[in-house]
């Protein structure tokens, strides 16, 4: 029987899709606990510190504001046959196991693979909150928008933005979208018509949502079956996660 715990920064629909699936790839008898630290380095640490010696394994997502000293030495406490971090790489915490996105150059391809009437969408707009860990987001955003000649703007919020026609979106917080929406039944534009949106994790409620809202996230059942394997072989290995576009109704 295999004792594992999962550090995630926040739960979300897809993290809890994440968690039911490497579940199922690991054997009956294993045993996986949730801690969640929101960010926090200060406690990621506390969480590892205290639980150091009563699992066989660590599963880290490392989405964190900053790094401190004592959550890098933290880290080094667990054994590198122990640990696994997942959505991306530790930088300091190098040779480790991981399966992680690149997420600049997945961010240019999804951009590329959107298929809408040429001359549709004139602007393009990120709204992002601008946290570390999104940084490659952003730079795959801007060097598309480059490369291709697009106007563009990158935001951590809503704000203040006047919404118009020919601007497609793609948004980060569930707050921002709703905003977003707003705003469009506000002007008298249409979404998916008028004014695109991309939505970053997949929920039900966004299937339904305003007639089907985009989405793009990572490819959380490739991550948790790599995870797993990795686990299981009790092996140190580095894996490349890809991303997944669900195109409905707001684009």
């Amino acid at each position: 029987s295999k004792r594992g715990l999962m550090l995630l920064s926040e739960m979300t629909d897809e993290k809890m899709a994440f968690y039911k699936s490497f579940v199922s790839f690991m054997p009956g008898d294993s045993h996986v606990d949730i801690l969640l630290f929101n960010g926090n380095p200060d406690q990621l640490e506390r969480n590892i510190v205290s639980n150091l010696g009563h699992y066989d394994y660590f599963i880290i997502s490392p989405n964190l504001n900053e790094v401190t000293e004592g959550l890098k030495q933290a880290i080094r406490m667990i054994p590198r046959s122990k640990l696994i971090f997942i959505d991306r790489i530790f930088d300091h915490c190098m040779g480790c196991s991981s399966v992680v996105s690149d997420e600049r150059e997945e961010m240019y391809q999804l951009l590329g693979a959107i298929d809408t009437p040429p001359g549709k969408y004139t602007s393009f707009h990120l709204v992002f909150p601008n946290f570390p860990f999104h940084q490659e987001i952003h730079e795959g955003f801007t060097d598309y928008c480059f490369d291709h000649d697009l106007p563009f703007t990158t935001r951590v919020s809503m704000g203040d933005m006047v919404v118009s026609s020919g601007q497609l979106f793609l948004v980060r917080t569930d707050q921002d979208l709703v905003e977003l929406i707003k705003r469009c039944e506000t002007a008298g534009l249409k979404l998916g018509e008028d004014v695109g949106v991309i939505c970053y994790n997949d929920s039900p409620l966004k299937e339904v949502l305003a007639g089907g809202i985009a989405v793009f996230s990572p490819d959380y059942g490739g991550m948790a079956q790599k995870a797993a394997q990795t686990i299981l072989r009790q092996d140190v290995a580095q894996s490349k996660n890809g991303f997944n576009l669900k195109l409905r109704g707001s684009i």
